[in-house]
């Protein structure tokens, strides 16, 4: 069966705020339990093949003890300390969604150790990072509608055409690229071909023994300056694919996932249970 593997803070976040203000009529939040189930129907409705799973971030507690820096721009997601978590959990479990985490790692790590080479996947989310995962029809990243920018599936192809590299070769323009938004560095004012350069080299130990052609002398220093943080940013930037996951328990209730939409005042997706059988 193929996978459908759901990056559960991503997907979250996305609910909750786009729903924040929804609530019971004795005033109890709803809108984090009620956007991820209805985005989740949705998906299960166009992809009711596949089996889900949901992959769940933990405090990046390994990451910085690499990099103390790591994220350190991040505040801590609203959505992630609202009651409404316990419930979205205990409904996805009846669903027999398998959701899987590893503690003290990312969600991106946790996906990467959950992959089945022997079947589909499709990865679902807007972070760039899973780029490194693409694989033939094998692995796919479908990055969902985001306001004017449409849906799209990012194959080996589409990744090639918007970042000049191959998903093999896409963690190590990372490397020298960085990351703002997780506070990764990069070499500084390197521009794009020559980080497309050093990418296709194919390791930070072949760049280090090149002579880097086409360099300005600005731009060797430059290089040549940030090779202790290129090895830190290997290890932050290339996603695990080994770690030991830990599952929730889980089997198909609908009574139960009926009982929560019930609590919830979520009426309208009763309708909707029976696609999960």
């Amino acid at each position: 069966m193929p996978n459908f593997i759901i990056d559960g803070s991503f997907f979250a976040y996305r609910a909750y705020s786009a729903n924040s203000s929804l609530s019971t009529s004795d005033g109890r939040g709803t809108g984090l339990l009620y956007g991820f189930t209805r985005g989740l129907f949705a998906l299960k409705k166009k992809f009711k093949d596949y089996e889900f799973i949901v992959a769940w971030d933990n405090p990046p507690v390994n990451k910085r003890a690499i990099y103390s820096e790591y994220k350190a721009n991040r505040v801590t997601s609203e959505w992630s300390t609202s009651p409404q978590v316990g419930a979205l959990k205990t409904l996805l479990a009846n669903l027999d969604v398998d959701q899987v985490y590893c503690e003290g790692e990312e969600a991106d790590d946790v996906v990467g150790s959950r992959l089945d080479p022997t079947t589909q996947n499709i990865i679902l989310s807007t972070d760039r990072d899973y780029l490194q995962l693409v694989e033939g029809i094998r692995i796919r990243l479908l990055s969902p509608k985001r306001g004017d920018i449409p849906e799209k599936i990012y194959d080996e192809t589409s990744v090639i055409k918007e970042y000049d590299v191959t998903p093999k070769e896409f963690p190590l323009y990372k490397v020298f690229k960085g990351d703002g938004g997780d506070n990764v560095p990069g070499v500084p004012r390197l521009p794009h071909n020559q980080i497309v350069k050093l990418a296709k080299m194919g390791s930070i130990e072949a760049v280090y023994a090149s002579v880097f052609p086409g360099f300005t002398p600005k731009q060797y220093q430059a290089v040549k300056a940030f090779k202790e943080q290129a090895y830190v940013n290997e290890k932050l930037v290339t996603i695990k694919r080994d770690l030991n996951l830990v599952h929730h328990s889980r089997q198909l209730d609908l009574d139960a996932v009926e009982k929560i939409c019930s609590e919830y005042e979520m009426f309208s997706l009763r309708s909707d249970l029976p696609i999960w059988q």
